[in-house]
């Protein structure tokens, strides 16, 4: 997360990259904030340590072990979009798109997502190129563009033989630049798609349910909007199974 954060220009003015825990310690005395917001709420580690070393205001979730370390403490709230379970820290929620009116001018593309932190998350390449196909039967083809990381690299020769361009390996400043411009983004559950529902103004997400759980996910990591929605995969099954024409007429319906 760190090495993400680094690549946005003004976002923090400082970033550690966490090394081992006593070195984590030393930077920490070292800084000497007025301020300290923990997320980490199984580290017991690093809740001893903001107790021990802090001569500020530390905020964290509640736990049984960790109740009296905090100057305060929240509940964690896994039943709503995990952005505001953060920022119940500071008593706030978000309101709406990230996106300003000199924002929402268009470029008409549509970036497909087919990566995902886990294998079962994932709908599947050649999924995303039979919709891609058919959204290219409404639209230029160099409109329909792909969205790889590091670990899609494979995908790019399957995708660029069905004629569809690959942006790979984005710096986060250009990916949220794209999706500030996009006509529209469909992307499993992963990285990039959590930042789309934040800068972006319409979207499809694909969850997986083949561990029975998309009904708490989708509560903790879909961010709604007037002109978004989501599809879960069936119960139980692969999110491969989930068809194309579904998919490809929710686009429709947005």
């Amino acid at each position: 997360m760190s090495l993400v954060l680094s690549q946005v220009p003004g976002l923090l003015d400082d970033i550690y990259i966490e090394k081992n825990r006593w070195a984590v310690a030393l930077e920490y005395r070292k800084r000497n904030p007025d301020l300290s917001l923990v997320f980490r709420k199984r580290s017991l580690f690093i809740s001893l340590m903001t107790l021990i070393m802090s001569k500020g205001e530390t905020l964290g979730f509640c736990t049984n072990k960790n109740r009296q370390i905090f100057s305060r403490c929240v509940s964690d709230k896994r039943d709503v979009y995990r952005a505001n379970n953060y920022l119940s820290f500071i008593g706030e929620e978000l309101q709406g798109s990230y996106l300003d009116a000199e924002d929402k001018a268009k470029e008409g593309m549509v970036y497909l997502i087919p990566g995902a932190g886990a294998p079962y998350k994932e709908w599947g390449v050649q999924n995303y190129l039979e919709l891609a196909d058919k959204l290219a039967q409404d639209l230029d083809r160099d409109r329909i563009q792909f969205i790889l990381g590091k670990k899609e690299e494979w995908y790019i020769a399957a995708i660029e033989n069905k004629g569809f361009s690959v942006q790979f390996n984005l710096p986060l400043d250009v990916l949220i630049d794209r999706f500030k411009k996009a006509d529209l983004i469909v992307a499993n559950d992963c990285g990039p798609s959590h930042i789309a529902q934040i800068f972006s103004h319409k979207y499809v997400i694909l969850y997986s349910n083949e561990k029975l759980d998309a009904e708490r996910v989708v509560r903790e990591w879909f961010y709604p909007c007037s002109e978004c929605d989501f599809l879960i995969g069936g119960e139980g099954k692969p999110l491969g199974t989930l068809k194309v024409e579904k998919v490809y007429q929710m686009t429709k319906s947005l």
